[in-house]
């Protein structure tokens, strides 16, 4: 079986609804930050965020995105931080050494039947708890894939490119339309 981010998500999410992590969003783009492969929060508001990798490059890749690095080395108990409690990568098993990981990271592994494994927790990298923005956030995030199959933005960007493509198609129309009736006109002086 070809272990995909959906499944390796599927499995973060049992391991992380098991261990008091109760409020949780797949794909959650917060304002002004990186979208979390998985966010989840626990009941006294800790934040965990996972980073899923299904390869190679896909890891190598991730330490392009230098602002979100920046912020997990260098955390503030500032709340508008935007930097979780704790931070993983979540990978298929072996793809990833403990040693590649920064020290601001934890490791999970999960397996072809999706069994998860913490090969290295991740450490607190501040005590901010989370606030009720975020929560309400997460509520809007769920709602949103609930009623519009994506979030909300995602949603408004497809009905404007949908738009845009109808307008874009009268706009071709008209003008071969136009181009026609010229034309009709010229041949209408000729003869």
């Amino acid at each position: 079986m070809k272990i995909n981010s959906k499944f390796i998500q599927e499995s973060v999410q049992k391991h992380l609804y098991e261990r008091s992590h109760v409020y949780q969003a797949c794909n959650y783009s917060r304002s002004g930050y990186h979208e979390s492969d998985v966010l989840a929060v626990t009941k006294s508001l800790i934040v965990t965020e996972v980073e899923i990798k299904i390869s190679r490059g896909d890891f190598k890749a991730d330490f392009r995105k230098g602002h979100k690095h920046h912020r997990m080395q260098n955390p503030t108990e500032d709340r508008n931080s935007k930097v979780p409690n704790r931070f993983y990568y979540a990978c298929p098993k072996g793809l990833i050494n403990a040693s590649e990981i920064p020290a601001y990271a934890g490791l999970m592994y999960v397996d072809e039947f999706g069994k998860l494994e913490v090969i290295s927790s991740a450490p607190m990298l501040h005590k901010v708890k989370a606030e009720e923005k975020l929560i309400i956030g997460m509520l809007e995030n769920l709602t949103a894939k609930t009623v519009f199959g994506c979030q909300y933005m995602t949603y408004k960007n497809r009905e404007s490119a949908a738009l845009y493509a109808k307008q874009e198609f009268e706009r071709k129309e008209q003008t071969r339309l136009f181009i026609e009736h010229a034309k009709s006109l010229k041949t209408q002086k000729i003869t």
